[in-house]
Formats: C-alpha cells, structure tokens, sequence
C-alpha cells in the first residue's frame, strides 16, 4: 500500500502536522559482504533504510516484510530478520 489512503495519511488529515507517535520497523538489509542497501527517496532525495509505519493490527515483523517489499521490491521472509533495537524519539 502506498501512503496515501494507508492509516498513517487517515491520521495526518485529522492531526495535520501535529506530533503523531506510532510504531513501525526499519530494516538493515546486508549481503553476504556486509554491505548496506540503501534507497533514495522519491520526495527528498535523500538515501534512507527501508521503513515504515505499522497498520493497524500490523505486527513488527510483519510491518518490516510489507516496507521491504513495498520500497525495494525484495521478497524476505521472518526468519530472515534478526531483532536489534528500539528507538523512540526524543
């Protein structure tokens, strides 16, 4: 799904550009090497790890299958991903 219409664009038409907190997942994807995919965004133009917002009744893992899929276009399942932190803003 892309942004507009998902939860997080419901939310922003009610709060506008009022702090808005939700859980969602990052991803680090490596190769075999140890190297970093990184992607350049559409509307900044900015390089970034693959991420996103989670859906409402969306899991962790779940969220960070669906935001890789959806911003790279690679297939990984579960037990491909390894838990490595939490991160909240300050």
């Amino acid at each position: 799904m892309g942004y507009v219409g998902s939860y997080t664009w419901q939310l922003r038409q009610l709060v506008g550009s009022r702090l808005l907190l939700m859980p969602g997942a990052q991803v680090v994807l490596l190769d075999s090497a140890d190297h970093v995919l990184f992607q350049r965004r559409r509307d900044s133009g900015l390089w970034e790890i693959p991420a996103g917002a989670a859906e409402p009744g969306g899991s962790f893992v779940g969220t960070a299958i669906d935001e890789v899929r959806e911003e790279t276009g690679l297939m990984i399942d579960s037990s491909d991903l390894a838990a490595f932190g939490c991160v909240g803003a300050a």
